[in-house]
């Protein structure tokens, strides 16, 4: 029984340091252009960019993970047959994506790395269900850090850095890891490439999307409001602070995701002293996160920041805690759809105080906005939903339905 806990304790383990790898790469390729070789505003130019691509990928990838698990977890010898279904019935929609981009204004180099930027992370999504179905996680690991080698190699090239710089190095990063990806993956996937797309997958795989895309806005509104209303070297800046942040408050995720299944099944009493424990631990992880990330945007990045910076960071990360426990809870009442909707309220609620406070406090009101949206969704979490009579959730879920999984 122990050896299988510690087991699984380590694949959770290694599979949120798999996560992880993505924003730590992408602070410390901040580092590198920001700091290292003074382009702030480069970087700041960049992240617009970055946000239109990060936005088309998501919704390129149409909930195609979790879709995948569960289809897969049903039929475990079709997993290569339901992974290229859902992958040709996407990518019919990638000309479409292509096409936006032509509308974006780059000049044509910059339009090609970016379009290659989208096939190549178009790709690199999809492989995210084969990746925890074989559980090669150390493999993804090690492609990661190949990328990211190779990212700084492009940086670090150029006397002159121009934003063009930074995109092609990130198309090029996107590129080498859906190579390797696909040279790992590809026994496992099948080679019988007919381009079958499979049946009613949009349907399917709605839910799922619409779970994704509705915590994606929330998290990120003040960012986009950011990207819309503050110079590019402000620009770069906020995203560097808010995605620190952000990094601690994966730890709400990581903390509760070993424990969906439980949480899905268990009785309110039980539930609740476990999001008590989660809570206390919650607290503490903020204290030392927001210490590390005083020492990280104050002493490597030099940003200068005061105390208010750091207590919003505090704020921003401790609700997290709360409600991720709660966030099962009501994917094991079969209530996605009022996880939905509390995350659009959350979002709408992030643009308008984001964008009320911009215009007052600059880009600290962006930070203020992010804050007054996660305590308004931990206070509508909180809010008692449906149970059974004898205080137990109706399980209608599974774990590949996460609040983590976002």
């Amino acid at each position: 029984m122990n050896s299988a806990l510690i087991r699984r304790g380590r694949i959770v383990l290694v599979n949120a340091t798999r996560h992880l790898m993505v924003p730590l790469e992408n602070l410390g390729a901040a580092w590198l252009v920001v700091v290292f070789r003074d382009g702030a505003a480069q970087w700041g130019a960049f992240v617009g960019t970055q946000i239109v691509v990060g936005l088309m990928v998501h919704v390129l990838s149409w909930g195609n993970k979790d879709w995948v698990l569960r289809r897969a977890a049903e039929e475990p010898a079709a997993m290569g047959r339901l992974w290229q279904g859902a992958l040709w019935a996407r990518a019919r929609f990638l000309p479409v994506a292509l096409l936006i981009v032509l509308f974006q204004g780059h000049d044509p180099v910059t339009f090609v790395w970016v379009a290659l930027w989208i096939l190549a992370a178009f790709l690199v999504q999809s492989f995210d269900a084969p990746i925890l179905i074989t559980r090669r996680f150390k493999t993804a690991i090690a492609i990661e850090m190949v990328a990211f080698a190779v990212i700084v190699m492009v940086l670090m090239q150029p006397a002159d850095l121009r934003v063009s710089t930074v995109i092609r190095a990130w198309a090029v990063g996107a590129l080498v890891r859906a190579s390797l990806l696909l040279l790992t993956l590809i026994k496992r996937l099948g080679m019988g490439f007919g381009l079958v797309v499979e049946p009613r997958y949009f349907a399917a795989a709605a839910p799922f999307f619409l779970l994704g895309l509705s915590g994606m806005l929330q998290s990120k509104m003040d960012l986009y409001m950011a990207n819309l209303f503050l110079d590019d070297p402000e620009v770069g800046r906020y995203q560097v602070i808010v995605n620190t942040f952000i990094m601690l408050q994966a730890g709400g995720a990581f903390l509760v995701v070993p424990f969906a299944k439980t949480l899905y099944r268990a009785k309110e009493a039980v539930v609740a002293a476990f999001a008590r424990s989660v809570w206390l631990i919650g607290v503490g992880i903020t204290g030392v996160g927001i210490s590390g990330a005083w020492v990280l945007l104050n002493g490597i990045y030099h940003f200068g920041l005061g105390l208010p910076w750091f207590v919003l960071g505090a704020l921003l990360v401790l609700p997290v805690f709360g409600y991720a426990p709660r966030v099962y809870r009501l994917f094991g009442a079969g209530r996605e759809r009022a996880v939905v909707v509390i995350s659009l309220v959350g979002a709408g609620v992030n643009l308008v105080v984001s964008v009320m406070l911009l215009k007052t406090f600059g880009a600290i009101g962006a930070l203020m906005g992010s804050v007054v949206s996660q305590w308004l969704t931990l206070g509508l979490i909180l809010i008692p939903w449906d149970h059974s009579s004898d205080g137990a959730v109706v399980c209608s879920g599974d774990s590949n339905s996460s609040f983590g999984s976002r």
